[in-house]
């Protein structure tokens, strides 16, 4: 959650842009919408445990990397789309 709240914040500092805090949004709800049935199946079949470990470990190093670009100057817009894309699908 509050991260969510921090990437809309960081592409409205960036653009100024109400498009794209709105594509920002609609990129983090998208995988959940279309890939949420399929994805329920798929991790029946695996170990939760492991699974959890996998997901938030890549959790940790998309916000690693936000971060660090953030802290270095280097913010482009589209790692913020990239990461709101992933974030959502890892949780």
């Amino acid at each position: 959650m509050t991260q969510g709240v921090a990437q809309s914040w960081l592409v409205l500092k960036l653009t100024g842009s109400a498009f794209l805090l709105a594509l920002t949004a609609t990129m983090t709800f998208a995988p959940s919408l279309l890939g949420g049935a399929w994805a329920g199946s798929v991790v029946d079949r695996f170990d939760r445990r492991r699974l959890l470990l996998f997901t938030q470990s890549a959790f940790i190093l998309l916000s690693g990397a936000v971060g660090a670009l953030v802290a270095t100057g280097n913010d482009p817009v589209w790692a913020v789309f990239v990461f709101a894309t992933t974030k959502r699908a890892s949780e």
